[in-house]
């Protein structure tokens, strides 16, 4: 179901990696190889935290851009080139977020 969910954002054109952790930073999902980015969690999370839960961070980096969300199972990260189509990115990951957090308050009844 997870991989439904984010099907949408995977085959964006430009996006690398999607990675979902929850709030003790165990990853639930990632699209890439375990890398030396998994110690950046702490800060990621302090991040969204202070952004709040409905927004949508926007990280500039040097090869391109990371994008950090809330949603109902933890934070998503999302690592994009920077051809990438800044509205497009941001409207697929509002959508998995709508989707999460939609079908979290439907189990959760």
């Amino acid at each position: 179901m997870l991989e439904r969910m984010l099907e949408g954002l995977r085959e964006l054109r430009g996006v690398q990696r999607i990675r979902l952790f929850e709030k003790d930073g165990f990853v639930v999902y990632d699209s890439g190889a375990n890398d030396a980015a998994a110690t950046h969690v702490q800060s990621w999370r302090d991040l969204v935290e202070i952004a709040g839960p409905d927004r949508t961070i926007t990280l500039v980096q040097e090869r391109g851009y990371a994008f950090l969300r809330t949603v109902a199972l933890g934070t998503l990260l999302v690592t994009a080139q920077r051809e990438t189509n800044l509205g497009a990115a941001r409207l697929a990951i509002e959508h998995v977020a709508e989707q999460m957090n939609s079908n979290s308050s439907t189990t959760d009844r």
